[in-house]
Formats: C-alpha cells, sequence, structure tokens
C-alpha cells in the first residue's frame, strides 16, 4: 500500500461541460510546464502545475490523474487558479486538492437522538480508538464526503469525549494524536470512492533503500532521531467514584524499562490537575428489591393497603405468624347469601397477570424481582437495566370467628363470605400493582448514573497502551529519490535505510509524513516524520487543552 506503483506516462481527465472533459488526455494538452503530486498523512493530497496556455482550468471542477495501465492515482476539486501576468507572458498555476479537503472545511455534526435535528457537535462513548474513527469517517461519507473507509489499524479502548464546532480534520487529527505511531494514506485506485487507510508503524510496509547499489537513486538523505520525543514512562492521573459516590484518585503507571526515568508524561484524564477541573455532581439512588413467588403473601402484604392494616391488627393482638389470608388452592364450595334463600356456588383458585397492560399467561418472566425500596430516576435507562409495571390478582381465604378483634378488617376486604357456627370464612381477589425489575439488590443499594462515571475513569490498561504508541525512537528528515528509484515511499509507510552512515538506518522504521512525485521526471522529495499535525509531544499538550464539562473543544 505504501509504495508508488504507478506506472508513467500520466493522462489527466475533467468532467463533462468543461473545457477539459470527461476523456482521458496526455498532461501535454493541459500544456504542465511542471507536474507535481504531493501525498501527505492527515492532509489533503494535492496536484499541481503551472501551465502558459492548454486546455483551460475550470475553478471547483474534478480532475482525475490516471497512468499508463489505466489505473486512477489521484483524484480531486480545482482549489486553486493563480495567474500572474506580465507583458511578455501570462504564468498559470492550477492546485487540484484530493477528497481530504473536504474534511478541512466540514464540520462533524450529528443528529439529536430525540430529534430530525443537526447539530455541530459528536459525542463518543469510552470505545475502542478505531471504532471511534470508523464513526467520524462513515459520518463524513453519510453527507456527502466523497471518501470511504478502508483499512484500520489494532487499537485499544480510550476515554469518552463530546467533540464541539471542529471540522472532521480536526477531530481525526485529535483522536490520532493519541496513537501518534499512525498514519493515513487515501487510496485512488479502487473502483469506487477513494479510500482512507490508517496504518501503525508496526505493521505499516517497508521501503528499504539500498544505498551504493546497482539499482539505487537516492540522490541525498538526512535522518535524525528524535530520542527526545520517547517517553520514558506515561502515568495517567485519574478520579473514580466508590459505591457511595466518594471520589478516590489514581494514577496508573507503564514504564518502558530504560533505567532512570527521566521524561515521564503525565496525563491527566480527569481530577485535579486537569485544567479547569471541578468535581461533577454524581446522581445517585438507593434500591431494594424482593423475590417476586407466586406462592408468598409478603408482595400483597406488602403492596395491598388493606392487607397491610390487616396486618398491623394482627400483629397488635399477637398474631401475625402464619398470616390469616392465604392463597386459596383447590376448588372450594361457598355458600353465598342472596337475601332469600342461599346460592352454591364452586369458586376456582385465580392468579391473573398484567404486564404493561396487557394479559401475560406467563407471569413476571425475567422481571422476577420487585422494587420494594427507592424510586428509579429519569436516567435509569443508562444503567441498562429493565422495569416492567406489573398487576397480579389473586384469590385469598381466611377464617375468623365472632370473637375475633380481626374479623372487621378481613370482612371488609372479603368479596364473599360462608358463614359458619361461631364464625365466617371469607373469600377475596385482591389486587396489587408493583415496579417489577431485572435485577436483584437484596439489601439497600447506591446505584451511581453511568455517565457521571465514564467521563472521569479511563478504560483498563490506557497507561500502557499509549505507551505502547509511543515506545520508538521517531526519526525526521527528508529524502531526495532519483527517477530511477525502484519505489517510492508514500505516507502510513516508513522507511529504513542500508549502508547508511549510521548503523541505525537500517532499523529505523522512519514515518513518512509526506511524499512529492515531479510527474514529468519521476523524481521526488520525501518528507520523513510523523504528521505536522499530530507529534508525540502533542499527546501531553492534548490532555492539557481538556476542558471541563465533558467537552473537548479543538
Amino acid at each position: 500500500m505504501s509504495i508508488f506503483k504507478f506506472r508513467p506516462p500520466y493522462s489527466v481527465s475533467g468532467e463533462e461541460g468543461h473545457a477539459l472533459s470527461a476523456k482521458r488526455v496526455p498532461l501535454e494538452m493541459i500544456d504542465a510546464q511542471s507536474a507535481t503530486l504531493r501525498f501527505a498523512s492527515q492532509e489533503a493530497d494535492v496536484m499541481s502545475w503551472t501551465k502558459l496556455g492548454g486546455i483551460p482550468i475550470d475553478p471547483g471542477q474534478q480532475i482525475t490523474l490516471w497512468d499508463a495501465d489505466g489505473k486512477r492515482v489521484f483524484t480531486g476539486k480545482v482549489k486553486v487558479l493563480n495567474d500572474d501576468w506580465t507583458p511578455a507572458r501570462t504564468i498559470e498555476t492550477i492546485e487540484v486538492h484530493g477528497p481530504w479537503d473536504y474534511y478541512e472545511s466540514v464540520k462533524l455534526s450529528g443528529e439529536l437522538a430525540d430529534a430530525d435535528v443537526e447539530r455541530p457537535s459528536f459525542s463518543f462513548p469510552s470505545q475502542d480508538i478505531a471504532k471511534t474513527l470508523k464513526t467520524i469517517i462513515d459520518r463524513m461519507e453519510a453527507i456527502g464526503v466523497p471518501i470511504t473507509l478502508g483499512e484500520l489499524p489494532q487499537t485499544f479502548p480510550f476515554i469518552a469525549m463530546v467533540i464541539n464546532n471542529s471540522t472532521a480534520a480536526q477531530v481525526l487529527a485529535s483522536i490520532l494524536e493519541v496513537i501518534p505511531d499512525a498514519g493515513t494514506r487515501v487510496r485512488y485506485d479502487t473502483p469506487g470512492l477513494p479510500e482512507i487507510d490508517i496504518t501503525r508503524r508496526a505493521s505499516a510496509e517497508i521501503t528499504v533503500l539500498q544505498l551504493g547499489s546497482g539499482n539505487d537513486d537516492t540522490q541525498r538523505i538526512s535522518l535524525r532521531p528524535r530520542i527526545d520525543l520517547r517517553p520514558d514512562a506515561v502515568a495517567v492521573q485519574s478520579v473514580s467514584v466508590d459505591s457511595e459516590g466518594n471520589f478516590v484518585y489514581n494514577e496508573e503507571t507503564a514504564e518502558n524499562g530504560i533505567a532512570g526515568i527521566i521524561g515521564k508524561q503525565l496525563l491527566a484524564v480527569s481530577g485535579p490537575g486537569q485544567e479547569n477541573w471541578r468535581k461533577p455532581e454524581i446522581s445517585k439512588v438507593q434500591l431494594q428489591t424482593m423475590p417476586i413467588s407466586s406462592t408468598s403473601l409478603d408482595l400483597f402484604y406488602r403492596f395491598h393497603p388493606g392487607l397491610a392494616a390487616l396486618q398491623k391488627v394482627l400483629q397488635d393482638a399477637g398474631v401475625g405468624t402464619p398470616r390469616q389470608w392465604t392463597i386459596l388452592n383447590g376448588t372450594a364450595t361457598i355458600t353465598v347469601p342472596t337475601g332469600s334463600g342461599y346460592n352454591v356456588t364452586t369458586y376456582a383458585p385465580r392468579q391473573a397477570w398484567q404486564i404493561n397492560g396487557v394479559a401475560s399467561a406467563t407471569g413476571a418472566g425475567a422481571f422476577s424481582n420487585a422494587l420494594i425500596a427507592g424510586d428509579l430516576p429519569e436516567w435509569w435507562s443508562e444503567t441498562g437495566i429493565a422495569t416492567q409495571q406489573i398487576k397480579i390478582t389473586r384469590r385469598f381465604t381466611a377464617s375468623a370467628g365472632n370473637s375475633d378483634p380481626w374479623q372487621g378488617e378481613i370482612a371488609a376486604l372479603a368479596d364473599y363470605s360462608n358463614a359458619v357456627s361461631g364464625g365466617a370464612f371469607y373469600y377475596a381477589d385482591l389486587e396489587i400493582e408493583l415496579t417489577a425489575i431485572n435485577a436483584t439488590y437484596t439489601a439497600l443499594t447506591t446505584i451511581l448514573r453511568p455517565s457521571d462515571l465514564i467521563y472521569l475513569t479511563p478504560p483498563p490498561g490506557l497507561a500502557a497502551n499509549l505507551l505502547e504508541a509511543q515506545n520508538f525512537i521517531p526519526y525526521e528528515g527528508s529524502a531526495n529519490l532519483g527517477p530511477d528509484a525502484p519505489a517510492i515511499p508514500l505516507p502510513a509507510g516508513v522507511l529504513c535505510v542500508r549502508n547508511g552512515p549510521k548503523e541505525d538506518w537500517s532499523t529505523a522504521k522512519a514515518m513518512i509524513a509526506a511524499t512529492e512525485i515531479d510527474l514529468r521526471t519521476g523524481a521526488s522529495i520525501i518528507k520523513i516524520g510523523t504528521p505536522a499535525r499530530s507529534s508525540i509531544q502533542s499527546l501531553a499538550d492534548r490532555f492539557r487543552r481538556s476542558v471541563t464539562g465533558k467537552i473537548v473543544d479543538l
């Protein structure tokens, strides 16, 4: 992917309706006095040339570059047209910018969850960096930016963020600062939209320059190791919250094993040390549940007002275990007074359920606990735990003697009674309503609002992952390759040099930031280093820029 393999001579095409139409023509037809193509990591690729005449070029039109085999080398929109006039001649300079240029001008926006409204902000949960990158690129393609997602690297989870009022290029650069060993390149030799590939140094394609060999055409190379940009250790400082909502201060440190830690990188994800940080309000609620049992009376004595009053009378009288009411099992024959004579009715047991207003034959199912303490807050959906409103109707029976002090309470609840010598049997259909939950809190338990926590505590192992992304010696410099160079390294690739003046050049795996190719001669200039927007030092700077309120303003 990272080695330039297109074959000259090159041709260009435009669009129908323009002087440079969709028909491919040689570079000579556009009078390209000089023509270069520059590929860059995290920047727009640019094709540029100067001309004295030839086919006119229109601002904003799309232009595509092709190689001798018909493969697409580059495509973009004309962004710069500059005329330099003298009495002798007019020199026109044209710049065509690749589709990354849209990232530079289009702000990343998101849809509100509860309305069809587009807003200039985008939130990312605590998730794998590759997933966040995919979200950004997919979102931009969805709103019309002509780049689609290609390859993504293996990455690691990062903290949650909300990005406000920033271009897609700013957001991508900001995310990629977390993995400064990564580079980007737009590939154009694809059947559809150009694809953006993101590659990390460990898996990047290696270009090897064999200085002094028979086919080498390296004319100049300069490499400078930046040992100062390799941290000896990374410490991630944060706060967490215990089960009661109290703040706990933490530091997770990872070291590279080099003796004598000097370059320790301190990253304040949350807590003191982060600019403008203040303790946020942590929302919490205390809950307790009890099981929903088909044979237990506990729920009914707790939720039915009449049964609760009866229970108090029974307890005051010294009776309460066993309770007077029991669930009716089997079939009972009940004599019901009618005022004149008696009717004999067979009164079968009954247990009926309604879940969210709908009759259910299966009972509560997974919602096997009733909430008996605490009210569910408006943020409860964030916990991922579900609730249902349940009505339960059951048939009960009880007996009471005429001298029992609780006979009146039992009679008041009964639907039917059956008089016997010295007392009566009573029967009732009793209904309760409750909130059922698919979780168990046997004791009173404190639940914290998840969204108040995710901006505080980093994912496990973040310090080690950040160190690994920087645990190499970056090189800066440049190289000039002649037209006969066997390979031209491109951004997202790395470079090693054999037979050079320093032994470490052979294993440098120096990252390529940009490559400029002379389309007329084939010579190239290579810029070596991390992308301009994403230096290793800027990782620490980025965390210092983070502001309170869960918002990152870039």
